[in-house]
């Protein structure tokens, strides 16, 4: 609750030349725009946000898939929609790391425990191998950008 507070409080710290205050909470602001002060209390919210579904739904493996797809569903989508950080590129690779976790969740959840079906595990390995490809891919692009 403390970062919450401090970083509604952060612009008016900053108006006030108030250094001391700033600095003390400067973590949670400085990698991202400056119009988007609040992104860094959102990104830490996340992580507890994504344990508490898992922990509702101790004995559903298919609730726990839906709660925490759904919770990586609507981050992906505030992320894609404001790209809080400073340097674009972060803001591309972001969003890509977020499809792959979100596609990689998707894909797992296909496949209930305990299932013994050779069909379904060559159909989860094949979803697994198309998402190992595209993320090498996605590195590879940018890389290259970076390089060029």
């Amino acid at each position: 609750t403390a970062c919450l507070v401090a970083t509604c409080r952060h612009p008016s710290w900053l108006a006030r030349r108030d250094s001391n205050a700033a600095l003390c909470f400067n973590f949670l602001t400085f990698r991202f725009r400056m119009d988007m002060w609040w992104f860094g209390a959102l990104s830490l919210v996340r992580m507890p946000v994504l344990t508490l579904a898992l922990a509702l739904a101790t004995d559903n493996p298919l609730a726990q898939a839906a709660l925490s797809g759904t919770i990586l569903g609507v981050f992906l989508v505030v992320l894609a929609s404001v790209r809080p950080w400073k340097v674009p590129l972060l803001n591309e690779i972001d969003v890509f790391c977020s499809l792959c976790i979100l596609l990689l969740l998707v894909v797992g959840a296909q496949l209930p425990a305990g299932t013994e079906s050779e069909r379904l595990r060559s159909v989860a390995e094949s979803y697994t191998v198309i998402l190992m490809v595209c993320f090498t891919c996605g590195v590879a692009v940018l890389i290259l950008a970076l390089a060029a």
